[in-house]
């Protein structure tokens, strides 16, 4: 059987030649007219299909530069974090050099026995009590060894191990240490004052973590005077700083009311960026070691 054929097609085809055709024999007038005719049909549409193209041409732009501006904005967001790494790095690197330099000259111009130690852990029920350091009896390190920076007194050692000590600070309210009022010549006993663990102090004295007590009632006092080691008591060198005074209490408003006046010390150490230590073996009390469990 045999299938119709579309006949439209060709039907087209012949009206659009016959048309043709009939419009190549018009008079010359007439043909004008009827192109002018036609053109002004299609100018509008021809003109918005030309205006069309151009605004998505256009959209297209704006879209792929707004691509290129995004990537671009990401790129320079990573490019920024890495600097500010690097320099925050190049910071921390600036820090620890400028404190090596100065234990190194510390070192050099000290007429103590001294060795350079790190601390390496502290535990976070007391945070502000002791520290870990990685020095033991190995290094010389003995049981009352007095530990140091090159910005004064850190505290001393109350355990020690082969490679690793313990260091009890300071501010620690167990710690203390026989002291002297460089002005006006007075001595006094340094207590550690205490920390709680959110590192906060028990009164508005937030700075002043050390309390001189047993200062003679006769002496004259003065804010900022500074503090050393008096050297008594055969543990601690003489002249290691310890800081400077912040308050005065009198005697009547002292611990031992009447019978003598106490100073607020602000220790001269930042404990809580406490890194680089060095360990006196020049002065300390009698060696007790404890064998580091494996």
């Amino acid at each position: 059987m045999r299938l119709p054929v579309d006949r439209r097609p060709w039907i087209v085809f012949l009206g659009v030649l016959a048309a043709f055709t009939i419009f190549l024999w018009l008079p010359l007038d007439v043909s004008a007219r009827v192109k002018d005719g036609i053109s002004y049909v299609f100018s509008p549409l021809l003109y918005f299909s030309t205006r069309l193209q151009g605004s998505y041409g256009f959209l297209t732009s704006r879209i792929q530069s707004y691509t290129r501006l995004q990537d671009e904005n990401i790129r320079l967001q990573q490019l920024k974090a890495e600097l500010s790494l690097k320099l925050a790095q190049l910071h921390e690197v600036e820090v620890q050099n400028r404190e090596y330099r100065e234990m190194l000259g510390y070192k050099e111009k000290s007429e103590l026995d001294l060795i350079a130690g790190k601390v390496i852990s502290r535990a976070p029920v007391n945070w502000w009590q002791s520290v870990t350091i990685d020095r033991g009896t190995e290094d010389g390190v003995a049981l009352n060894s007095p530990v140091l920076t090159a910005q004064g007194l850190i505290g001393k050692v109350t355990e020690t191990m082969d490679f690793e000590s313990q260091v009890l600070l300071l501010v620690d309210s167990g710690f203390e240490v026989s002291v002297i009022f460089q002005e006006s010549g007075q001595y006094g006993i340094a207590k550690g004052r205490g920390l709680n663990p959110t590192g906060k102090e028990r009164d508005a004295d937030q700075e002043s973590t050390v309390l001189v007590t047993y200062i003679d009632t006769r002496g004259k006092l003065k804010p900022n005077d500074k503090v050393f080691t008096s050297g008594l008591g055969g543990v601690f060198p003489k002249g290691v700083y310890i800081g400077e005074v912040t308050k005065i209490i009198p005697p009547q408003s002292a611990s031992q009311t009447g019978l003598y006046q106490e100073a607020f010390v602000k220790p001269a150490i930042e404990f809580s960026r406490l890194e680089n230590v060095f360990i006196n073996l020049g002065k300390a009390g009698k060696v007790k070691t404890k064998k580091k469990r494996k």
